[in-house]
């Protein structure tokens, strides 16, 4: 089951909430870093953006990049030059996170992954 809190709890609320969540998985923004640094197990869905630079920190953090050469170009924040015309976000595989999920032990290793037709 997943729940939006979009907008219904404070900044405080919500570091509390990632103590208690399960997993959060997110793309690289201060939310990912927050659920991070409360102890959460999480999940970084990286596209442009670098996880060796970016990604989250903590012993239950995996950063996930797509199968794609164009990603993980953004360092500083400035580098999209040719990038721009090479999207990469669609690339990233859904059994990358179940995966991941498996890996971090949200999940038991044999839940098979499901496919949206």
């Amino acid at each position: 089951n997943a729940t939006s809190l979009a907008g219904n709890v404070t900044l405080a609320e919500l570091a509390w909430l990632f103590t208690k969540a399960h997993c959060v998985i997110s793309v690289n923004t201060g939310i990912l870093h927050l659920a991070a640094l409360a102890g959460c197990p999480t999940i970084a869905l990286n596209g442009p953006t670098n996880p060796l630079r970016w990604g989250p920190v903590g012993e239950k953090c995996l950063s996930l990049l797509p199968h794609n050469p164009h990603s993980a170009y953004l360092n500083l924040g400035f580098e999209y030059g040719s990038h721009k015309k090479h999207p990469c976000m669609q690339d990233l595989a859904p059994g990358d996170v179940i995966a991941a999920l498996k890996k971090l032990g949200v999940i038991p290793e044999n839940t098979q992954a499901f496919s949206a037709q």
